[in-house]
């Protein structure tokens, strides 16, 4: 009669957790729709990053350029937009100064969120015949654009 009881006693443990039982394991996003790049000639670039945001790393396949990054968010995932204003370095190839943009969703969260951007960054072709080096506020890295025709 104990070894049932106990059992019936654990099964309720585990199929029917309290508000106490939280998960702390990262929420992944669902699909990012696939964005362009902004190129606002009028935009002065900030020399300091977000701080609300984590750039954990960046990939570059056939002209799409996909940044990794982690946030706290609420039910509502937030927006970002990728924008340059276009001013490059006088350097063979060119670099292209960028800043990711988070535009929050107004939801208070503690939900740590990782997600996968992807933007479209083909416009770069107009700076450029063979490669474009992108330099992405926030990550340490450069990103060498090599352009296909």
């Amino acid at each position: 009669m104990k070894f049932s009881c106990l059992r019936i006693f654990l099964l309720c443990m585990i199929f029917l957790p309290g508000p106490q039982c939280k998960s702390t394991r990262p929420v992944q996003s669902g699909f990012y729709p696939e964005k362009e790049l902004i190129i606002d000639y009028d935009m002065e670039l900030s020399e300091e990053t977000d701080n609300n945001f984590e750039i954990y790393d960046v990939s570059m396949h056939d002209g799409k350029l996909y940044i990794y990054v982690r946030y706290r968010a609420g039910e509502v995932l937030d927006d970002f937009e990728l924008v340059t204003n276009g001013l490059l370095t006088k350097t063979y190839p060119p670099l292209v100064p960028l800043v990711l943009k988070r535009n929050p969703s107004g939801t208070e969260g503690r939900k740590l969120v990782m997600e996968e951007l992807i933007f479209d960054v083909s416009k770069a072709r107009q700076w450029a015949d063979d490669q474009v080096i992108f330099r992405l506020l926030g990550y340490p890295n450069v990103i060498i654009y090599r352009l296909r025709q």
